[in-house]
């Protein structure tokens, strides 16, 4: 789909933004490459959790037999590269896993989009690997696979893996306020990371109409919220 004013095509990823000659607009591969930076730290403050401490006991039956609080298991198939539910940029699942949202595997997930984009290019596999390298890696592709037809299936798929990781990192983000627009329903207003000539820009959007807020528009938005 084209857009009328430039007659470029229509960002497949947000459907918001005229993406030019290319299927993903710049403000989505900036998203992505942001996803891929916050995996990284989400993945380092889940391992860097400590394990539940054991509960007090007394005696030598109790040393033995002492009860632990339960890991969560939601994280350790998250963070399990032997997890299923999906390893490739097409999302796959489990056929053991019924859940509607089923966990994914962060490290198998990110490895298997890796080796997808190694393919797509005639490169040969590492010997090592780490979710860092990986990660790494992705950002170093990303902007290029805003040319091919597929970059909406891997937008939703680091999207999807993005939440569960904030999730569990009670990383949640709070809205700056409700949108101005007369005609969207109650929209919330989130920051988004936008860059201009590497530096970052404040900016916000709209979750439900898309609409963006930037300099007055972001002031505007502060006093309708300060005044209720």
């Amino acid at each position: 789909m084209t857009t009328p004013a430039t007659g470029g095509l229509r960002c497949s990823c947000c459907w918001q933004h005229d993406a030019g000659h290319r299927h993903a607009c710049t403000h989505c591969v900036t998203q992505m490459r942001q996803w891929l930076r916050d995996l990284d730290d989400y993945a380092t403050i889940l391992t860097a959790t400590p394990e539940p401490a054991p509960s007090p006991t007394t005696g030598s039956i109790g040393a033995a037999f002492g009860s632990r609080p339960p890991i969560d298991v939601r994280i350790a198939t998250y963070l399990d590269p032997r997890s299923g539910a999906g390893a490739a940029v097409w999302r796959l699942r489990d056929p053991r896993d019924m859940d509607d949202e089923p966990i994914r595997s962060l490290p198998g997930s990110i490895h298997g989009i890796a080796q997808w984009l190694r393919s797509e290019h005639d490169e040969s596999e590492p010997t090592h690997w780490t979710l860092a390298s990986e990660l790494g890696y992705l950002r170093s592709r990303v902007d290029g696979c805003a040319i091919q037809s597929w970059v909406n299936e891997l937008y939703d798929d680091l999207r999807e893996l993005h939440r569960q990781g904030r999730s569990f990192a009670h990383d949640v983000p709070r809205p700056l306020g409700h949108c101005l627009n007369a005609t969207c329903d109650d929209g919330l207003v989130f920051w988004v990371m936008r860059e201009r000539q590497g530096k970052p820009v404040d900016q916000a959007r709209c979750v439900a109409c898309g609409r963006t807020y930037t300099g007055l528009d972001l002031v505007r938005l502060g006093v309708a919220e300060a005044a209720g």
